[in-house]
């Protein structure tokens, strides 16, 4: 039987007067609650962003629990969900201490994942971003009741922009909140070998940089905020002057533990699952296999794979022990993405790079923010890109050398 089969079947759990299952695989924030799934809070994380600046984004790598925080935010900032939100956020840090923010939006949210970029052209490219947008523009009037007509034969920019005018031309009294899932999709054609299609869509006049232009010209006016997630920063590096207001908040010390579980959530979480005889050995097993994620150089508190986590305790809900195979299949990805970013631009450091992270588990580097797709990468682009995409972790600092040393995150 395969855990899927398993899980299906899973039985629910008696935590005090309620019934709490194991979330493996929900997104849905609502569904999650309102099913008595076991949430973690990271509610106390709505009031540091607000004290930010009003563009946001925040990159980590897969399978980390970014699609349910957005979907938090949606029912917490939707002015549509303010009768459920003593139903929602009840328990939650945010309902004893709500924000300025709380249902205060209409929320246009676009999810870019999905996009198959392979053997795709620019144009096919083209319709296939276009339909994202549209598909959030759809839903966003068909939820708020705005009935704002689109123009499908237009270019996405202009759709972009003639939907936002339209709505400031109706006069409503609150602003609009963009959240954006997976805003890097695009990335994929570079790791594909096409570094030329990659910049045909993303520089000059290539339509992702328009439509974020157009996000970047109504912010402060019909937008209010945006909060945009993602992997890897290529794709914002390619759309810089595109939207230069966006904050990076990636490697921020108090936004290290907002997205993954932290030890004491998970110590938590093993005690709501676990038997008491099974527990230190659990952990333990956790700690020496999932273990190791660290975003930020100044701060020790490492962090857990959510996704990871959950299929560990699904399976022992229903099991009561550990699944023979601790890698979770919805999580693995294939060596050939790995061998595609070491070979980026016929580089001669892969060989270097592959040697001493198999002799070692380690590497010295300098964690880059920026990449220039129009000379070659260096050795320092390559060890950053495999820790965006969660090959690497920080391990610790070096001052005097002003060097990272950069560890394998986990044993699977």
């Amino acid at each position: 039987m395969t855990f899927k089969q398993i899980f299906d079947k899973i039985n629910l759990k008696k935590v005090g007067s309620c019934y709490e299952k194991i979330p493996y695989g929900i997104m849905n924030f609502k569904t999650l609650i309102e099913e008595n799934y076991y949430y973690v809070d990271k509610t106390m994380y709505l009031e540091k962003l607000e004290k930010m600046t009003d563009a946001l984004i925040n990159l980590r790598p897969g399978r980390f629990g970014k699609s349910l925080f957005e979907s938090m935010m949606f029912y917490y900032y939707d002015i549509n969900s303010k009768d459920l939100f003593d139903k929602l956020f009840k328990g939650t840090y945010v309902y004893q201490n709500p924000t300025k923010g709380k249902n205060n939006y209409y929320v246009l949210k676009f999810d870019f994942s999905g996009i198959d970029s392979a053997n795709k052209n620019k144009e096919e490219l083209a319709i296939a971003f276009k339909y994202k947008v549209l598909s959030g523009i759809e839903s966003f009037n068909s939820y708020y009741e705005t009935k704002i007509e689109i123009n499908k034969e237009e270019d996405v920019s202009k759709i972009m922009n003639y939907f936002l005018k339209s709505f400031e031309a109706m006069k409503l009294k609150h602003k609009i909140y963009i959240i954006i899932d997976e805003y890097d999709n695009f990335t994929n054609a570079i790791f594909e070998g096409d570094i030329e299609r990659f910049k045909g869509i993303m520089e000059n006049e290539g339509f992702i940089k328009a439509f974020y232009t157009t996000i970047k010209e109504n912010m402060g006016t019909i937008i209010g905020k945006l909060y945009a997630t993602g992997i890897c920063p290529i794709t914002l590096n390619s759309i810089n002057a595109g939207l230069n207001i966006l904050n990076d908040i990636s490697t921020d010390i108090e936004f290290n533990s907002m997205i993954g579980f932290t030890h004491n959530e998970v110590k938590d979480l093993i005690k709501e699952v676990v038997e008491y005889k099974d527990r230190e050995k659990i952990y333990n097993l956790m700690v020496n296999n999932y273990d190791g994620y660290l975003f930020n150089k100044e701060t020790k508190e490492r962090v857990f794979t959510s996704t990871l986590i959950m299929y560990l305790l699904s399976y022992y809900a229903i099991c009561k022990g550990a699944p023979k195979e601790l890698m979770d299949a919805n999580v693995a990805y294939g060596s050939g993405k790995i061998e595609n970013i070491l070979k980026l631009k016929n580089n001669n450091f892969y060989e270097e790079i592959l040697d001493e992270l198999l002799k070692t588990s380690e590497i010295n580097g300098t964690l880059k923010y920026s990449f220039n797709l129009l000379g070659s990468l260096n050795k320092d682009d390559l060890i950053s890109l495999l820790y965006y995409f969660g090959y690497l972790t920080i391990k610790e600092y070096n001052e005097v050398l002003n060097k990272l040393k950069f560890k394998i995150p986990n044993k699977c």
